[in-house]
């Protein structure tokens, strides 16, 4: 069984017809039964976005309440018919409270999840990461999802994202 290779391989071409070429990582992991039966009910949004917003040198992180020891970019799943920069958008604004625009795409990754007892079942998943700007840096959490959200002037350790720290531009 495989689920969402050909969405997943879909919006990788869409995300390069729209932005160009651009850099795609791909991770492949094995995961627990319980972790992989999770995967394929997120496999239907087979796309999730997150965004790396700056303003004025510092970098907007927040812990994610299903993750709470580690800090990581904003985002989440598009709602029906929602382009991905929009939902960019939408989710730091629902997130943070902090309103933002996109200023480009840093980069893509295919998530290839197997389950580790059926190596023949596998989830394809793509995540999508923006550079964004904002001229106004108030956060107001706005959700149960986050359970805090702060400008950071250097990148704590606890950081986690499956692309990495920008390089400076």
């Amino acid at each position: 069984m495989i689920e969402g290779k050909k969405r997943a391989e879909r919006a990788l071409r869409h995300f390069q017809a729209q932005y160009g070429e651009c850099s795609i990582k791909t991770v492949q992991r094995d995961i627990t039964a319980d972790a992989f039966e999770l995967a394929m009910k997120d496999a239907g949004a087979v796309v999730d976005v997150r965004v790396w917003l700056e303003r004025g040198g510092a970098v907007l992180l927040i812990r994610d309440s299903n993750a709470p020891t580690v800090w990581t970019e904003p985002g989440g799943t598009p709602e029906p018919g929602e382009g991905y920069e929009d939902t960019a958008r939408r989710e730091v604004r629902e997130e943070t409270g902090v309103a933002c625009e996109i200023t480009g795409l840093r980069g893509l990754v295919r998530h290839v999840v197997r389950n580790e007892n059926e190596p023949n079942c596998t989830v394809h998943m793509v995540q999508a990461f923006f550079r964004a700007a904002s001229p106004d840096g108030r956060i107001e959490v706005q959700t149960d999802d986050v359970c805090e959200a702060r400008w950071w002037s250097t990148v704590p350790d606890s950081f986690h994202s499956d692309f990495g720290v920008p390089d400076p531009d």
